[in-house]
């Protein structure tokens, strides 16, 4: 994913990953992009997107069923 590669935290979650991203609207974009393309070949994920008020940082979870971290880390090193 290029969209890790701009995020400027990862935060292990207990069933998958916190990705934390300053704010603009081209990540909020590729986010978006990113998503789309993602739900359709690892359907067991799930997508949570936050984006703080007030020019805030965005936030995207990655999670799913047992598992999901590991296999989110080997995606992500691999």
């Amino acid at each position: 994913m290029d969209l890790v590669g701009r995020a400027v935290r990862r935060d292990d979650l207990s069933n998958g990953l916190r990705l934390e991203f300053a704010p603009s609207a081209e990540t909020l974009h590729l986010i978006a992009r990113a998503v789309e393309a993602e739900r359709h070949c690892c359907r067991f994920l799930r997508f949570a997107m936050t984006v703080e008020p007030d020019g805030g940082p965005l936030f995207l979870d990655l999670t799913g069923p047992p598992g999901t971290r590991d296999f989110i880390s080997a995606l992500i090193e691999g």
